[in-house]
């Protein structure tokens, strides 16, 4: 994929970006603690997942970091040092690549009903001890780890269950034969939409070409979590 317009940040222009939620969503902007709180409207690193989703640029955080240091130097070079090209990190630790090529200049939010729900965490942790978090969470194990669990010391108050430095020792012995992620439930707040954000953009004319191709064969994307479909349709006049 040719992806050296990124680096160009030539021309603008003006449209509209028309997002039609389809389903409940969650726009997040941080990683919080115990509760999940959306955002009304889409923030701009938000558009920036979104405009990414829609033109196939999936990378590891490792990646964009590593592509970032060519596209500064490419970046720089064209603007003649006038311009810094820096890296714009969410709270959240997402480092968007089209962030220097948009700007929202206005953004009419829809009607929303606000709702909480239940929603599943997908983490990675190896500390054992005596919190296995890791070990009670993972849904699916291997049959050997689960026989393995039954022959454990059991919690005198709870025989059904293995003491939790038990479950540490043995999580941390087989650790290759657990999931590599364990769930979480956590609370999460959630919008339903009456209608559509419509958002006034600032932007790159070959970032939005390339944008409007791309949307003729898929105009629905996810906003937020990854079941927070959009219909997206952009309007020039």
């Amino acid at each position: 994929m040719d992806i050296s317009f990124i680096t160009q940040d030539g021309e603008r222009t003006n449209c509209k970006l028309i997002l039609q939620p389809l389903a409940p969503y969650s726009m997040i902007d941080e990683v919080p603690g115990s509760y999940y709180k959306t955002l009304t409207a889409p923030s701009k690193h938000q558009l920036c997942g979104l405009f990414e989703n829609v033109l196939g640029l999936h990378l590891s955080l490792k990646d964009r970091e590593r592509l970032f240091k060519d596209l500064t130097k490419a970046y720089e070079k064209k603007q003649k040092g006038k311009v810094k090209f820096e890296k714009a990190y969410s709270k959240s630790g997402y480092l968007p690549l089209l962030y220097h090529l948009f700007d929202i200049s206005l953004t009419l939010v829809p009607p929303v009903i606000h709702i909480d729900d239940l929603w599943k965490k997908a983490f990675r942790r190896t500390d054992a001890g005596d919190n296995p978090v890791h070990a009670n969470g993972s849904m699916n194990q291997d049959i050997e780890v689960v026989r393995r669990k039954r022959l454990i010391e059991r919690d005198s108050e709870k025989p059904d269950r293995p003491t939790k430095k038990a479950l540490g020792d043995l999580f941390t012995a087989q650790i290759g034969s657990f999931p590599l992620y364990y769930s979480t439930l956590a609370t999460r707040e959630y919008l339903m939409a009456s209608g559509s954000y419509v958002l006034k953009l600032d932007i790159d004319a070959a970032l939005l070409q390339r944008l409007e191709e791309a949307l003729i064969t898929n105009n629905l994307v996810y906003l937020g979590t990854n079941d927070g479909w959009v219909d997206i349709q952009i309007d020039r006049s």
